[in-house]
């Protein structure tokens, strides 16, 4: 789910900022999955998106990297680094042995505990990163960068200086990372005359598209779909990926548009539900007469 919403959000952010990513849009999907380089990819695909998506960095901004980082997404990223180290390189001991030490089990159990509780820390991290992207992209006006006013690019200086310091004070005011964080970014830097443009960003209010005409929206299934991923996740990341289209669909009015990706969402996780409860009653079975051939004699 994070990987879509991170797909999408990319999208957006490339429609708002001229300026260059370190990454290409490949490596949103594949630096999750490419060893070593997932220690840091996916942290700095996270941080050009936030810099684009700013309200505050001009649309013809040349170098997304010389935008100021979010200390968040730092925060968020380190410590899911930290989990992901201990998992791999953690103690373990098997508490069935017969050599096994109550100490060395206490030592596994508060290594495991620590765990979690680093990962709830993580997640909640996690949803603070979107609850900032999409309020930056909300935010933002909806206008591509190629059809901003050219005298809103950043100067010469920003392009040519070896010193980053007194152009970075010039474009981030001192409130900023303030402003950002708190209700609403009210008065966007460098932005000009904004000109009328019919593609909105994903997840955005969309505005100036009428709502099917005397019809009823149609459902998303997106509750199904998140629960339909925990029975079986092949299809269930295919129901998402359609619940998260009704919506936008039907906003620009394309009402049957909206509604076939509403029953591709709800044929997808009614297809993973039942390979779930299949799933688990031959598990069930399966586990009850191992069972019975274990302690059935008792």
């Amino acid at each position: 789910m994070f990987i879509v919403w991170l797909w999408r959000a990319r999208g957006n952010a490339e429609l708002f900022c001229y300026g260059r990513h370190r990454r290409g849009r490949g490596w949103v999907i594949g630096g999750w999955f490419c060893p070593v380089v997932n220690f840091w990819f996916p942290k700095q695909i996270v941080d050009d998106v936030i810099a684009a998506s700013d309200p505050r960095t001009p649309p013809r901004c040349p170098d997304l990297s010389r935008i100021p980082r979010q200390g968040l997404v730092l925060a968020w990223w380190l410590i899911w680094v930290v989990v992901e180290v201990r998992g791999n390189l953690g103690p373990s001991v098997d508490p069935f042995s017969a050599d096994v030490d109550v100490s060395d089990v206490a030592l596994v159990a508060s290594v495991a505990t620590l765990g979690v509780v680093l990962t709830t820390v993580c997640a909640v991290l996690a949803v603070r990163v979107v609850r900032l992207v999409n309020r930056l992209q909300i935010a933002r006006p909806w206008t591509p960068w190629w059809a901003t006013d050219p005298s809103t690019a950043p100067p010469a200086q920003y392009e040519m200086t070896d010193s980053e310091t007194p152009i970075r004070r010039q474009l981030w005011s001192a409130q900023h990372l303030q402003q950002i964080q708190g209700a609403s970014v009210t008065t966007p830097y460098g932005q000009g005359p904004q000109q009328p443009y019919t593609q909105q960003p994903y997840g955005a209010p969309q505005m100036g598209y009428p709502a099917a005409p005397g019809g009823v929206k149609p459902n998303n299934y997106l509750a199904w779909s998140i629960v339909s991923i925990i029975l079986f996740w092949p299809t269930g990341i295919a129901a998402i990926i359609n619940a998260t289209k009704v919506d936008p669909a039907w906003q620009m009015g394309n009402a049957a548009m909206a509604q076939e990706h509403s029953n591709k969402a709800k044929m997808f996780s009614m297809i993973a539900t039942i390979i779930g409860a299949v799933g688990f009653v031959i598990y069930f079975i399966i586990g009850w007469r191992f069972g019975l051939s274990l302690f059935g004699s008792e």
